[in-house]
């Protein structure tokens, strides 16, 4: 369950990096969680061309993560937003308040 997450939001980040067919046939498997079997059938490959398609387009969104860090990077900005509400929400004023709906504005922006 680890990976599929992992390569969800992998491609959530570098999806357009992807040549169609590959970008299709990952977003299905993904979204559709179709067996190897029916992604061959529904784009008309054979299962070991549907095995081989998934695996070098996981393989590619890890390097394009290993090379561009935006999955990291969003994650790191998230964990420090989340210490800047968590110190904001102890402060009982409209300052705190604005920082706090501040920090809501930046996580919805990434």
């Amino acid at each position: 369950m680890e990976e599929f997450a992992a390569d969800t939001l992998l491609f959530d980040f570098y999806s357009e990096l992807l040549n169609d067919h590959a970008k299709e046939v990952f977003e299905t498997y993904l979204n559709e969680d179709l067996s190897l079997s029916e992604l061959s059938e529904r784009f008309d490959m054979s299962r070991q061309g549907a095995s081989d398609l998934i695996r070098r387009t996981r393989k590619s969104l890890r390097e394009f993560e290993k090379k561009l860090g935006l999955e990291k990077r969003f994650r790191r900005i998230g964990e420090e937003i989340d210490k800047i509400k968590s110190a904001a929400g102890g402060m009982k004023n409209a300052e705190g308040q604005a920082i706090l709906e501040a920090a809501d504005r930046i996580m919805g922006e990434l």
